[in-house]
């Protein structure tokens, strides 16, 4: 299928793309290579890690915490997934959320 619709991956790294450019517009650095449909905000600590999931989910933003011993025990990190069926607009409204959380952290007991 790949090789008869080549225009799918491509379509995805450009998702990709733009997911990290919406996330930089707001202050927020993403990890992993750029063309990957992963994409991973760094939080550090585990708990932390686990209230911000919360948190966005509790707003409609569903991403995956992934914590020790899943990675180091600072390097917790929510892990996004993106899909071509992912719209600019859905990261426009998920950014300004996502931003606004992270910076209560540290108020949140981080």
């Amino acid at each position: 299928m790949l090789e008869r619709e080549a225009f799918r991956l491509a379509e995805l790294k450009q998702r990709a793309h733009l997911f990290r450019a919406v996330a930089q517009e707001h202050g927020l650095a993403m990890r992993g290579d750029q063309d990957s449909p992963i994409a991973s905000l760094v939080v550090g600590d585990s708990n932390a890690c686990m209230l911000l999931s919360q948190r966005l989910l509790a707003s409609g933003i569903h991403v995956q915490p992934i914590v020790y011993p899943a990675v180091g025990m600072k390097s917790a990190r929510l892990r996004f997934f993106i899909t071509r069926d992912h719209s600019e607009e859905q990261f426009r409204a998920t950014m300004p959320v996502l931003a606004r959380e992270v910076s209560l952290l540290p108020a949140l007991g981080q």
